[in-house]
């Protein structure tokens, strides 16, 4: 490990978080069925009741998008249709990605889409909600540490990152309720699992260069009449 070239350390991921929907059973006295997947939540029994971020002001909302892109094969029609007829479920477009957990957690709405790490904090500090991992497959998200090659300070740049990837380092990652990406990692007894989850194929060069259009489509399509 120490005698690799510095470039070697470059994008090193150490967690990886899952999209999906949570939802409360008493959180606004409406008897309907926990969803499954991301096809269950168009169904018109969700109508009004479910909250996600507007994907203009929300990285996690943004991930929806690629998501749904990446569950129908590329196709990014079929991906806005699901989009458009998921609008009819969306009672409010909030602007922080979290934000809807939280509304779920405080009982103003039954249904939200979000990361799992948000969704799991809420559970650990007492929320009485249930994490779904959509059948169909999820986006996610991997948060990862680099170093600049020739950068200002290399040692101590890579004796940090050297302690990232320690079993300590890691198990500290793993309380934030997180997936460790990492084997030598412990499992929050809350979260998931890797092979507990099914993920969709995700370019993330794609999806950044492909941002600007995206959102713009969505805000004329769907955001333009909120």
């Amino acid at each position: 490990m120490h005698n690799r070239p510095l470039w070697w350390y470059v994008c090193f991921s150490f967690h990886f978080s899952p999209c999906l929907a949570v939802f409360r059973f008493v959180a606004v006295k409406v008897e309907i069925e926990p969803p499954k997947g991301w096809f269950d939540i168009l169904d018109s029994k969700y109508t009004n009741l479910v909250r996600v971020a507007n994907p203009s002001t929300s990285g996690t909302a943004y991930n929806l998008i690629t998501c749904m892109i990446s569950l129908f094969g590329g196709d990014e029609d079929l991906a806005f249709l699901y989009l458009k007829k998921l609008d009819r479920s969306i009672d409010m477009y909030t602007r922080s990605g979290s934000a809807g957990g939280k509304s779920v957690a405080i009982g103003e709405i039954p249904v939200a889409i979000g990361y799992a790490h948000d969704m799991v904090k809420l559970k650990a500090e007492g929320a009485n909600v249930i994490i779904t991992v959509p059948e169909e497959g999820t986006g996610f998200e991997i948060a990862s540490m680099s170093l600049i090659k020739n950068g200002p300070d290399p040692v101590n740049a890579k004796k940090l990152y050297d302690w990232i990837l320690t079993e300590e380092a890691q198990g500290i990652i793993a309380g934030w309720y997180v997936i460790p990406v990492s084997k030598i990692a412990p499992k929050h007894p809350l979260s998931f699992s890797m092979d507990e989850i099914k993920t969709v194929h995700q370019d993330y060069v794609w999806d950044a260069e492909n941002k600007e259009r995206l959102l713009d489509r969505w805000t004329r399509e769907i955001g333009a009449g909120l």
